[in-house]
């Protein structure tokens, strides 16, 4: 057990379970900071952007955009190692 927890944790410091498009979208808005001008810049449309970061919120359990928000500051130089 201890050790899944800390292979979970080693993951979410990596992003690895992110896709490319989903680190992008995450980039965007934590560059942006609205879901319009990130989709603008990544050429999604503001649905297919609220799509894809609702997916990868779900991937590391964050049930709304205030908190993937938050999680996204907090990673916001992990996001750009990939």
């Amino acid at each position: 057990m201890l050790f899944e927890i800390k292979a979970f944790m080693a993951d979410v410091s990596r992003m690895s379970m992110f896709t490319d498009r989903q680190r992008q979208c995450l980039y965007a808005l934590k560059f942006f900071g609205e879901i319009n001008a990130a989709s603008k810049v990544t050429g999604l449309s503001e649905k297919a952007m609220y799509s894809i970061i609702r997916s990868a919120g779900d991937k590391v359990n964050l049930t709304s955009l205030h908190h993937v928000r938050q999680f996204v500051s907090s990673n916001y130089n992990v996001l750009n190692e990939r």
